[in-house]
């Protein structure tokens, strides 16, 4: 699969040291065997991972885009993480790989694309608005942590 900026390709499991590197450089470290561990745990129907490559073959992004569905809403594609490197930034990386993420949701017939950003990350906000997407509501996102007595 190829479109505007790199050629783009499914994740396999030896891009996971270089997608755990660019995933660090957007404030997500992990190890990689929790990358690793975290992949082999995703259904591939209902998830899609594509990487993108740079002209000299390296990983120069990443895209995983999920199917979500909710009882408010019609099931829809999800991007839960895109992530470019920071020196290929400007070269229509995130254009290529939210291309991947439509054709993967049309194949799946869902009808609608949303992603989700950090409100300081005016950069990814920018290739967003390029690709057709409207800013629908800004929320906060609330997290606690379960102990084994929850």
């Amino acid at each position: 699969m190829s479109s505007a900026g790199a050629p783009v390709r499914p994740l396999v499991s030896s891009d996971l040291p270089e997608v755990s590197r660019l995933a660090a450089q957007l404030g997500y470290p992990s190890p990689l065997p929790a990358f690793s561990e975290r992949l082999s745990s995703l259904p591939s129907p209902s998830h899609g991972l594509f990487v993108a490559e740079s002209a000299e073959g390296r990983i120069a992004g990443w895209i995983h885009v999920t199917a979500s569905q909710a009882l408010i809403h019609d099931p829809v594609a999800e991007i839960v993480s895109l992530v470019v490197e920071e020196k290929e930034r400007g070269r229509r990386i995130g254009a290529a790989l939210v291309a991947a993420a439509r054709a993967w949701a049309r194949t799946r017939n869902l009808r609608r694309l949303r992603g989700r950003c950090r409100g300081e990350r005016d950069g990814a906000h920018r290739v967003y608005g390029r690709e057709g997407f409207s800013r629908e509501k800004t929320q906060h996102v609330f997290a606690s942590s379960l102990t084994p007595e929850d």
